[in-house]
């Protein structure tokens, strides 16, 4: 990280699996390399009957697909197709992976209509072969009255399957609005909560939150002795040191 500051590099961090749009290599090299390869084992397992390859006719497959693969129109296009040259930042933002399938979202909202539709005619079917023209039950008065009725009538299976379907959806409604009701006891619980005062609590800074800068590391690193210090190195060396600027004499001690 050091000599990438020193030098003017900037680093990026990406969290995982989320580089693969800025790769050249994954957007549209791989791809050719190993459509090539699997090309070139077709036509070896034709004369080996699926035998074991080897080393020597994978070296042999492989350098028949790089050639086939690693072209320059390859190349280039795998950097134009990142946005990493020619520099253009929307192409990586607007890459396939990333954006929503359009034809699972157009499923999405496709099916509940068609869903829909198939139960309300099924639904008018039931009604008109039904006995009587049941209705969705609001009250406790009402259940107890179409079943009063229901007792009365022969017990067909059209008349059966129309009453249960009223009873479903009326326990459907309820349950709605049931949950409805709950979520906004909860809301106006979390309002009053918010609204009572509390008793406030003496912030601590933690000095260990500031974020250090690598200038800092590094001066951090030299005072603890882990790193050198270099910064002065190209201005001392001008000028001539204590050692060199004098002369040692020393004396031979007699034999």
């Amino acid at each position: 990280m050091w000599e990438c500051y020193t030098n003017n590099i900037h680093l990026l961090f990406l969290p995982p699996h989320t580089s693969h749009v800025l790769q050249p290599l994954d957007q549209s090299v791989f791809s050719p390399v190993k459509a090539a390869y699997r090309k070139e084992l077709s036509y070896l397992t034709q004369w080996n009957d699926s035998t074991i390859i080897g080393k020597r006719n994978f070296i042999t497959c492989y350098q028949k697909a790089r050639l086939a693969g690693l072209t320059e129109s390859n190349i280039k296009s795998g950097w134009k197709y990142t946005g990493l040259w020619p520099v253009a930042a929307a192409k990586p933002l607007m890459s396939s992976l990333l954006l929503p399938k359009a034809s699972s979202a157009s499923l999405a909202l496709s099916t509940p209509l068609n869903k829909k539709a198939n139960a309300q005619d099924n639904e008018e079917w039931v009604s008109g072969s039904s006995a009587v023209k049941w209705s969705t039950l609001r009250k406790m008065k009402d259940l107890g009255d179409q079943l009063h009725l229901y007792s009365q009538l022969e017990q067909s299976i059209a008349t059966q399957r129309q009453l249960f379907r009223k009873v479903k959806k009326g326990f459907q409604e309820h349950s709605m609005e049931l949950a409805t009701a709950q979520h906004q006891i909860q809301l106006l619980q979390a309002q009053v909560n918010n609204s009572i005062t509390r008793k406030r609590k003496a912030v601590h800074i933690d000095l260990n939150t500031k974020f250090a800068t690598i200038s800092d590391v590094r001066q951090a690193q030299i005072e603890a002795g882990d790193a050198l210090d270099d910064t002065h190195e190209s201005s001392a060396s001008d000028y001539p040191s204590e050692a060199e600027s004098c002369i040692i004499v020393a004396e031979i001690p007699s034999r």
